[in-house]
């Protein structure tokens, strides 16, 4: 019995290649199939009925003020430095001319040539003793002394060495006290700002909340109006795409807001797109809450088909095939030989490991030719998900020579000799070459980011497999 690439890397290389030995391969287009292969970049028109019937003026959320605009606080404690006066004019008569003629002689110092001359007369004899603060003397060797300043190899030259030594400012705890006074009456006007924004906030809330549970109401109680749902997703879309134009989502409310566009099943084509786009990046709370709601409304309204489809998508997305695939043979496809029900149940069975529905599946659309372009692509992916790559790697490589622009052929053909490279021997590194090309092609090529995704995380993977195995010689013998 062959062992599979992925465990027999598992055995030479664990545990170094632990997480490429868990690698494998999406072999269905479960979200392709429900969301497009492209793609997703809605806008909501200026002047959509959904987005202006409950215009909602909730307006946007204010952030609190920390300090007056253009005031602010100032400085307590540590008590603020204040000159001190007394000292100024020994500074000036003594300090400050002292200062000057070390600033002179610091210039100089990034003088060619007359640089040396400046370190032999200034540091060497050593003038500075005359000039410079002796607390800040640089060394007689010219290098830093305690306070990083130095002729050659200090942080600086120490500038201003009497200034910076005699203490000219001091802590002045008056000058602190009328600090607190201009303070506390700044305070009081930013509470003021602030008790305006926290009231606008709480108003803006009381209304995001009321159109929650107008949203929610509508969707709960549409029944009695429609066995679709259309016209309940259509109200509570009126009142979410609002909230998603002015209000930062939660887990909640884009839960609302991805039921509401799943109901409103006859929607204009920008709502879908939005629907399908916002499923795609949402997180796995964000799912796992948008799959509550949208499991209670199937319930509800079992005709509606989209909110079946965003159902299945977002029980693939969590990890949950299995659950897909029960949706997916509940889905009531009114078509004749229901098409869309046999392929939603071939991917999903393709997803969940349950090949005999797949099987099934495919041989009734092959059967009523349904899907007739993918039903090739579909054998080979079954044959794939089988383990028999032997099989489905001639007509990929068909496929892909005859339309070197089908992404899908390129990455199904990239994944086939991944597995042809199980064998090891001979085989094993011209098959990792040929997958990095397909793959590299594949993800070149995608025509949207589903498959790219995919393309590149298995590329990822082929090229630690060549990487950390290169130096296994029982592989390639």
């Amino acid at each position: 019995m062959k062992t599979s690439l992925w465990m027999l890397m598992m055995w030479l290389a664990a545990p170094a290649l632990a997480s490429a030995a868990e690698f494998k391969p999406v072999l269905d287009q479960t979200r392709e199939l429900i969301t497009g292969v492209g793609e997703l970049t809605p806008a909501i028109p200026a002047g959509a009925a959904e987005a202006t019937s409950f215009t909602l003026p909730m307006g946007t959320q204010r952030n609190l003020l920390t300090e007056v605009p253009g005031k602010p606080f100032r400085q307590v404690d540590p008590p603020p430095e204040m000159t001190t006066w007394w000292k100024m004019p020994f500074y000036v008569t003594l300090g400050l001319p002292r200062d000057l003629a070390d600033a002179f002689m610091g210039g100089l110092s990034y003088v060619p040539f007359i640089s040396i001359l400046d370190y032999a007369v200034y540091e060497k004899v050593p003038t500075q003793i005359f000039v410079r603060d002796p607390r800040d003397w640089h060394n007689w060797t010219g290098r830093r002394n305690g306070r990083n300043h130095g002729f050659y190899d200090g942080e600086s030259w120490g500038w201003f060495p009497s200034a910076n030594t005699w203490n000219l400012t001091h802590p002045s705890p008056w000058k602190a006290r009328r600090n607190a006074a201009y303070n506390q009456k700044l305070q009081k006007r930013l509470d003021e700002l602030n008790a305006g924004a926290d009231a606008a906030n709480q108003e803006i809330a009381r209304k995001q909340l009321a159109a929650r549970q107008a949203a929610l109401e509508a969707l709960r109680g549409g029944k009695a109006i429609d066995a679709t749902g259309a016209a309940a997703g259509k109200a509570a879309s009126e009142r979410m795409i609002p909230y998603y134009k002015t209000a930062v989502l939660d887990d909640g409310s884009f839960a609302l807001l991805v039921t509401s566009l799943a109901v409103y099943e006859n929607s204009p084509r920008w709502a879908e797109d939005l629907l399908w786009a916002e499923l795609r990046q949402a997180t796995p709370d964000r799912l796992a809450a948008a799959r509550q709601l949208l499991k209670e409304m199937s319930n509800t309204y079992k005709l509606n088909l989209r909110v079946r489809r965003a159902l299945i998508l977002a029980d693939v997305m969590l990890g949950n095939p299995k659950a897909a695939l029960a949706e997916a043979n509940e889905y009531m496809d009114p078509e004749p030989g229901k098409p869309m029900r046999n392929r939603l149940i071939f991917e999903t069975a393709l997803a969940a490991g349950d090949l005999d529905q797949a099987r099934q599946a495919l041989g009734e659309m092959q059967q009523g030719r349904q899907f007739p372009d993918q039903q090739g692509l579909m054998a080979d992916r079954l044959n794939l998900a089988a383990g028999q790559a032997e099989a489905a790697r001639p007509s990929l490589a068909a496929r892909a020579a005859a339309a070197p622009a089908d992404a899908y052929a390129h990455y199904y053909l990239g994944v086939a000799d991944l597995a042809r490279a199980e064998a090891g021997g001979k085989e094993f590194a011209a098959a990792v070459e040929s997958a990095q090309k397909e793959l590299a092609t594949a993800a070149g090529t995608a025509p949207g980011p589903i498959l790219r995704g995919h393309a590149e995380q298995a590329l990822a993977f082929a090229d630690k497999a060549k990487s950390e195995l290169a130096g296994k010689p029982e592989l390639t013998r």
